[in-house]
C-alpha cells in the first residue's frame, strides 16, 4: 500500500475513533456544572453552620481540615482523575492502574504527615477530631479520583454529575445532623468533609466497570506525567488556597479567629472556581481527543470556548460577590469580620485570573505538556507564598500576594500554549 493510502486509512481510523468517542458520551458541561454548584453549596452550608455551632478556635480547626483536604483533593487526587480522563480519551496505555498506585502512595505519606503535624496546630486543642477528619478526607479523595476519572474517561458525564450531587446531599445531611445534635458538632462537622466523598464514590462504582485493557503494568512515562499533573494542582492550590494555613501558622495562637475568618471569606470568593469545574472537565475530554486526532481546529475551538466561558463565569459573579460582601459575609460567618475590603478585592481579582489560568492549563494537559503547566503554577505559588510570608499582617500586602501569583502563572501558561500549538499539535505527540 502506498504512503498516501496508509495515511488515508489512518485518517479514516482516527475519524471513526472520534465519532465513537462522541457517541459514547452521556451528558456534558451543563450537568457537571450543576453538580459542582451543589458541591459548592454544600461547602457553604458546612462552613456557615460551623461558624455558628462551634467556638472560634474550633471552627478554625474545621476550616483547617477543609483547607488541607482541599489541598490534597484538588492538589493530588484531582490531577490523578484528570490523568485517567486524558489517557482514556486519548487511547493511551496504562490509564488507570499506574496513576492509582502512585496516588495510594502519596495518600499514605500525606496521612502520616497529618498524624504527625496536624495535632500540633493551635486549633487542635479546641477540635480533637482534626486528625481523624483529615484522614477520612484523604481516603475519600483517593476513592473519588478513581471513580470520577473512570467516568470522565469513559464519557459518562451524567453519572459524574450524579456522584457530585451525592457528595453534596450527604454533606448537607451531616451538617444538618450537627444542628440537631450540637453536642456532637465537633465530630460531625469534620466528618462532613470526607465521609460524603466516600459515600459518593460508592455510588459511582455502579457505573464504573474496569475494562481488561486498562489493567496494564506500571509505566515510567505515566508516573512522570502524573507527577506533573500533581505539581500543576499543588501549585494551583498553593496559589489560591494556602493562605489560610499560613495565616493560622503565623497568628493562630494570638488571633484564634483569623484563619476561620479568612477561610469563610476565601470560600465565599472562590465560588466561581467551583462553577467552572464542568467547563474544565468537558474541555479536557474534548481537547484530549482532538490532540489524539491531530485536529488543531477542533482543539482551538474548544480552547476558545472554554476560556471565554471561564472568563465570564468567574468575572461576573466575582463582581457581584465583591459588591455584596459587606452584607453577606457577616451573615454567613455569623458576626462581623475583621478583614479589610482590600483583602476582599484581592480574593475577587485573583479568582478571575486563576480561573482563566485553569482554562489555559487544560490545553497543556491535553497536549501532553503537563510539565510546562507545572512550571507555571509552581512559579505562581512561589510568588504567592513569598508575598504572604513578607506580609506584616492580613491586609494590602496579603491582597497583592493573592493577585500576583495567579497573574504570573497565567502569563507563563499563555506563552507555553502558543509554543505547544506549534510543536505538539502540528507535529504530533505521544497520547
Amino acid at each position: 500500500m502506498s504512503t498516501t493510502g496508509q495515511g488515508d486509512v489512518a485518517h479514516h481510523r482516527d475519524e471513526v475513533a472520534h465519532v465513537r468517542a462522541v457517541a459514547r458520551r452521556r451528558g456534558g458541561a451543563r450537568e457537571i456544572t450543576l453538580g459542582f454548584v451543589l458541591v459548592g453549596g454544600s461547602a457553604f452550608v458546612l462552613l456557615g453552620l460551623g461558624a455558628r455551632l462551634l467556638e472560634a478556635a474550633a471552627f478554625s480547626g474545621v476550616g483547617i481540615v477543609w483547607t488541607l483536604a482541599t489541598v490534597f483533593g484538588v492538589g493530588v487526587a484531582t490531577p490523578t482523575e484528570q490523568l485517567i480522563n486524558r489517557r482514556m480519551n486519548a487511547g493511551a496505555p496504562h490509564p488507570i492502574r499506574s496513576p492509582m498506585v502512585v496516588l495510594a502512595t502519596v495518600a499514605v505519606v500525606t496521612a502520616l504527615a497529618c498524624v504527625a503535624l496536624v495535632g500540633r496546630l493551635p486549633a487542635a486543642a479546641a477540635l480533637p477530631s482534626m486528625v481523624a477528619g483529615c484522614l477520612v478526607a484523604i481516603g475519600g479523595w483517593f476513592l473519588t479520583a478513581g471513580v470520577r476519572g473512570r467516568l470522565a474517561g469513559s464519557g459518562d458525564l451524567r453519572a459524574y454529575a450524579v456522584v457530585l450531587a451525592t457528595e453534596a446531599v450527604c454533606r448537607v445531611g451531616l451538617s444538618l445532623l450537627a444542628v440537631l445534635l450540637p453536642s456532637h458538632a465537633g465530630v460531625l462537622l469534620p466528618a462532613a468533609i470526607g465521609v460524603p466523598l466516600v459515600l459518593a464514590s460508592l455510588v459511582g462504582l455502579y457505573w464504573t466497570i474496569p475494562p481488561s485493557a486498562h489493567a496494564a503494568p506500571r509505566s515510567a512515562h505515566v508516573r512522570w506525567e502524573q507527577a506533573s499533573f500533581v505539581l500543576v494542582s499543588l501549585g494551583f492550590q498553593a496559589t489560591v488556597n494556602l493562605a489560610a494555613v499560613l495565616i493560622e501558622g503565623r497568628v493562630g495562637s494570638t488571633q484564634p479567629a483569623a484563619a476561620g475568618e479568612f477561610v469563610s471569606a476565601s470560600t465565599y470568593f472562590r465560588v466561581p472556581l467551583v462553577l467552572i469545574g464542568g467547563v474544565l472537565t468537558t474541555a479536557l475530554v474534548v481537547m484530549s481527543t482532538a490532540t489524539a486526532d491531530r485536529d488543531l481546529a477542533r482543539f482551538r475551538r474548544s480552547l476558545h470556548r472554554s476560556t471565554v466561558q471561564t472568563g465570564v463565569i468567574t468575572l461576573l459573579p466575582s463582581i457581584l460577590l465583591l459588591a455584596l460582601a459587606p452584607l453577606i459575609l457577616p451573615v454567613y460567618y455569623g458576626k462581623a469580620l475583621t478583614l479589610s475590603s482590600v483583602v476582599y478585592a484581592g480574593l475577587a481579582i485573583s479568582t478571575v485570573i486563576a480561573g482563566v489560568g485553569s482554562a489555559l492549563t487544560q490545553s497543556l494537559l491535553a497536549t501532553g505538556r503537563s510539565s510546562w503547566a507545572a512550571g507555571a503554577w509552581i512559579l505562581g505559588a512561589a510568588v504567592t507564598v513569598g508575598g504572604l510570608f513578607a506580609a506584616t499582617g492580613v491586609g494590602a500586602q496579603t491582597s497583592v500576594a493573592l493577585v500576583a501569583g495567579p497573574a504570573v502563572a497565567a502569563l507563563v501558561l499563555l506563552g507555553a500554549l502558543r509554543v505547544a500549538e506549534r510543536q505538539v499539535l502540528a507535529a504530533g505527540t505521544e497520547p
